[in-house]
């Protein structure tokens, strides 16, 4: 009977410390990601790029092709591809 009732204290503390973790944790600040237009949205997307895997990332000064590729069955309001040379 005492190891199930140490087998259950120890499940409880080990639920509130858990709970408590959960508790104070606070997530960082969310960015702003507002943007215009389909390039605005790149670049957006190229600036977390060269923050986060810096040696892979596309330059900023690379002159993109823009081209509309929404399919007509797809209800979306435009789905656009960029490329470059």
């Amino acid at each position: 009977m005492a190891r199930v009732k140490l087998y259950l204290g120890a499940v409880i503390l080990g639920l509130l410390a858990l709970l408590a973790g959960e508790c104070a944790y606070q997530p960082g600040p969310t960015p702003n990601l507002a943007f215009e237009d389909a390039a605005g949205s790149r670049d957006i997307a190229i600036t977390y790029l060269q923050k986060q895997v810096d040696e892979s990332a596309p330059a900023t000064d690379i002159d993109w092709d823009e081209a509309n590729i929404t399919p007509t069955s797809l209800v979306v309001k435009e789905l656009i591809a960029f490329s470059s040379d």
